[in-house]
């Protein structure tokens, strides 16, 4: 006996693509990570401990926080306008491409903002307590160097992250027309906390090391940007080193990639990969920085460098000899005073024989090199008819003086930033208002002698601009 079944057909279902659920499974990450925040607070409490509900505090009453993610924005809407297709007909095709270039330009140009603003945050986070005679207080209370520290450090991670995640309602706009590209966009803002995080954490263990916060700054911005050039040098390790390197490797991989294949596994992968080296190297600077919290707690950058002493010999009575070590005169002897006292002080007072002598030596390398490369330059382009050869001589000069030129700006920069702040946290600014002379005179003193400290620049840059005018790859009239 045999019964019948029905039978029954099994239609083939389309599921959806990785791809076409990322966004809900991205609003699905934050929401999870929102509400892990707060049913965890109590461990992330213990963590930071009670420093991180001042600083935070602290640092969001500042107007400035809010008035550069104002400016920020503002600036993304009005290029975003400026940009836009003026054309009468603007098919598909034209608007997500367009809309794919602009996030594309978005996310380098928030990497750039964003690590630009990095060691302003940080590097002021141990050295303002130093500076306004706060630290030893700190350091009396039963604060641990853990507290300090990652209380310091997260307190200023939450402004950084407000902004990249301030213009993405802007960005979302551009969604209308299409073109936009989600994963490159995530890997972009991934990369660009995680490079925030690492720097931030540099900058936090410069700030521990230094007195006061603009040297901390300065070295901040000296060796990061060193870094980074000498990592451009070696390709493989260019997009591992920086945001922006990072998002024009990924978009280059996402060329590659057929239509059919799913650009998520990809994009995971080389964020996971930016991910472990950016980590490990906050880690690693937070951790020193929390062992030289209080080993550091009156000490400068330079305290680490074993103070230079001489042998000075004495003779004695029955000709005995007492040999004594002294330390070695670190500040250059001051000059007579010819001009103006203010301009005086200004030009020469807190010279240091280390920095003066390193200075010295590094800006007559680079003089005398941009002189020989200028020479030969123009000896092979006028008379040996080598014009390949006097390119590529052009090019080197043209890097050393983009190189120069950024140290210049920097340099005045930094010096004319702290130069009034300086007087008023060395409490010598009402002295200096109180005395017969008017404003404009202490600003002037100020300004040339924060040109004057960086004259070695000035006639390095004026020597490469020279040789590369000469050599016919700047043009004045472009």
């Amino acid at each position: 006996m045999c019964s019948t079944f029905p039978s029954f057909r099994l239609k083939r279902m389309n599921w959806p693509q990785p791809s076409e659920f990322a966004p809900l499974l991205l609003a699905l990450a934050i929401v999870l990570a929102t509400a892990s925040f707060f049913l965890l607070r109590r461990l992330w409490g213990r963590l930071v401990g009670p420093v991180f509900v001042y600083e935070a505090d602290r640092v969001a009453r500042k107007g400035r926080v809010f008035l550069v993610r104002v400016l920020f924005a503002a600036a993304i809407l009005i290029v975003l306008y400026a940009v836009f297709p003026t054309a009468e007909h603007l098919d598909d095709r034209v608007m997500n491409r367009f809309a794919l270039d602009f996030s594309n330009a978005f996310s380098i140009a928030q990497a750039a903002v964003v690590l630009f603003l990095t060691p302003i945050y940080f590097a002021g986070a141990v050295s303002d307590e130093k500076e306004k005679r706060s630290f030893d207080f700190l350091l009396s209370t039963r604060l641990t160097s853990r507290e300090i520290v990652f209380g310091k450090f997260a307190s200023r991670v939450f402004p950084l992250l407000g902004m990249v995640l301030l213009p993405l309602p802007i960005l979302a706009i551009t969604q209308l027309w299409g073109g936009i590209d989600l994963p490159r966009l995530l890997a972009g803002s991934a990369a660009t906390i995680l490079s925030a995080l690492s720097l931030g954490a540099f900058a936090m263990f410069c700030s521990t090391l230094a007195r006061r916060t603009l040297p901390a700054i300065g070295t901040t911005y000296g060796i990061a940007i060193f870094v980074v050039a000498i990592t451009l040098a070696v390709p493989p390790l260019d997009s591992f080193s920086n945001p922006i390197s990072f998002q024009l490797s990924v978009n280059d991989k996402l060329d590659l990639l057929d239509e059919a294949e799913s650009a998520t596994p990809v994009v995971i992968q080389a964020v996971a990969e930016y991910a472990i080296v950016h980590v490990v190297t906050a880690g690693a600077f937070l951790l020193f920085s929390l062992l030289l919290l209080r080993r550091m707690a009156g000490r400068g950058l330079f305290s680490l460098i074993p103070r230079p002493t001489m042998a000075v010999t004495y003779q004695l009575g029955g000709g005995k000899t007492l040999v004594v070590r002294r330390p070695v005169r670190t500040h250059m002897p001051l000059p007579g005073m010819r001009t103006s006292p203010l301009l005086w002080k200004e030009r020469h007072v807190g010279a240091t024989v280390l920095g003066g002598t390193f200075h010295d030596v590094a800006w007559l390398t680079l003089g005398t090199a941009v002189v020989v490369l200028g020479v030969f330059a123009f000896y092979l382009d006028h008379f040996a008819n080598e014009k390949i050869v006097a390119h590529w001589f052009v090019t080197i000069l043209r890097g050393l003086l983009a190189v120069c030129a950024i140290y210049l700006m920097l340099g005045v920069g930094l010096n004319l930033a702290g130069s009034v702040s300086r007087e008023r946290e060395q409490q010598t600014l009402d002295s200096l208002l109180s005395m017969p002379i008017s404003r404009l005179e202490i600003l002037r003193a100020k300004w040339f002698g924060a040109f004057y400290r960086q004259r070695r620049a000035l006639i390095v840059v004026g020597l490469a601009l020279a040789f590369t005018l000469l050599g016919g790859r700047v043009h004045l009239d472009a």
